[in-house]
């Protein structure tokens, strides 16, 4: 009991929360993971009727009506969730270098040690005991190298992006103490990076005629490009690092340039002009279905390959941006995103993300048994109303045992590294108000 008063305490916020600049990165981190939950429920329902009935997945999704059809998009969240790294170490690591002169890094390693591996090790003894599809491989997820092997070949393989963060943790302090100053060569620097995430995306489907011979499409149909794509293009940190540094880039912007940010978005006129073009834009992004049957020049294709994620990133962090400041034209986001509910629920998204595709299947074999087995020759029907309650299923069960796993795991070991290092230096600026 006293387990769980504490983790209700400490996912309580206080009564400042919605003006601190976590607030509104709490509401999208939470409305990231209901994506991911979404598009992984429509696609372990899509995928499992296709099996079923032998018929190509790309004929299922062409039947999915265009008010869902967005849900194809859900794996953009993950960029989101990486921006959203991207910030929150920058500028927990800004803190400790304008406090202390330099960056504990050891103390940094330890923290995010514990933070993200307690949990971890518990859910891949479970994952290994539940006989999870390669189960064999499981000790490359404990070492976050599990996205060094082709990605069909590895357990819980929605875990790849836990490896893509341990990686960019480790390397993002020791690129920080090149640059004691935050100035502009930091900023051109960081830049400089993101443009190069391009050119090695832009490099890597060059170099596989793959990419260049079909459709964006075709991925749900051959096998050999939907693998290409997963292990050349999706999992790994030196194609997806972009939008690691478009949440830096926010971070230095934010901290260090905030008064020009603030007059950008609230004073002159270019700036809540463009950001009203970065709305079409994120609504363009969000809600445009590449995998519809859709021909495309190859021109198109590469560039879709190449810059999608990227241009996607910047999108969001400018709007994030404003967001942050205030700025014109902001009034209903930073409301809807700034509620406290979200505060609890974004302390649980960690766990959430590690176990919601069991939970999900759980919940969608649940549902197909017991209440939509008898329309499964209305395929229609049988896909609307298992992914609905489905869906309703597993986010209940997704965030009860999530809860679990936080009140009896996740917040003591935290309190433990809270006890042996101190508060980090975000816990230190939560407070931390626009």
């Amino acid at each position: 009991m006293l387990s769980f008063k504490k983790s209700i305490n400490s996912l309580t916020p206080q009564d400042d929360y919605t003006q601190s600049i976590w607030a509104t990165l709490d509401g999208f981190r939470v409305f990231g993971m209901t994506l991911v939950i979404i598009g992984h429920t429509l696609g372990l329902v899509a995928i499992g009727y296709a099996k079923h009935e032998n018929i190509p997945l790309l004929e299922i999704i062409n039947q999915v009506p265009w008010y869902m059809a967005w849900v194809a998009n859900a794996h953009l969240m993950v960029d989101l969730f990486f921006i959203f790294s991207g910030f929150l170490i920058s500028n927990i690591l800004f803190r400790e270098q304008e406090k202390t002169g330099r960056i504990n890094v050891s103390r940094f390693y330890f923290r995010r040690f514990m933070r993200l591996m307690p949990v971890y090790l518990v859910v891949c003894i479970l994952f290994y005991l539940g006989g999870i599809p390669n189960k064999e491989t499981i000790w490359r997820n404990l070492l976050y190298i599990n996205n060094f092997w082709p990605h069909r070949e590895g357990a819980a393989d929605w875990t790849w992006s836990l490896a893509v963060e341990e990686q960019f943790y480790v390397l993002f302090p020791l690129f920080l103490m090149l640059f004691p100053k935050k100035n502009a060569a930091f900023f051109v620097t960081v830049f400089s990076l993101y443009v190069l995430s391009f050119v090695i995306r832009f490099l890597i489907v060059m170099n596989n005629e793959l990419f260049t011979q079909f459709q964006i499409y075709d991925q749900l149909s051959n096998e050999a490009l939907d693998n290409a794509y997963l292990s050349e293009l999706y999992d790994n940190l030196y194609t997806r690092f972009g939008a690691f540094m478009c949440g830096i880039m926010v971070a230095y912007l934010y901290r260090y340039k905030r008064e020009q940010v603030d007059h950008f978005f609230n004073v002159s006129k270019l700036g809540p002009n463009l950001l009203l073009l970065a709305y079409v834009f994120f609504v363009f992004f969000v809600f445009m279905v590449w995998q519809k049957k859709i021909d495309m020049p190859q021109g198109f294709v590469i560039a879709y390959y190449t810059g999608y994620r990227n241009l996607f990133s910047l999108v969001f962090v400018f709007v994030i941006l404003a967001l942050l400041v205030r700025g014109k034209y902001t009034f209903a986001l930073v409301r809807l995103f700034t509620h406290r509910m979200y505060f609890g629920l974004a302390q649980l998204v960690y766990s959430a993300y590690l176990i919601h595709i069991p939970c999900v299947a759980a919940a969608c074999f649940f549902t197909h048994f017991f209440i939509t087995k008898s329309w499964f020759d209305q395929s229609t029907l049988y896909i609307g109303s298992t992914f609905f309650i489905g869906l309703i299923l597993g986010c209940i069960l997704t965030y009860f045992m999530s809860f679990l796993i936080y009140s009896f795991i996740e917040n003591p070991m935290l309190a433990y590294r809270d006890k042996k290092t101190g508060k980090s230096f975000r816990q230190a600026s939560k407070n931390e108000t626009q």
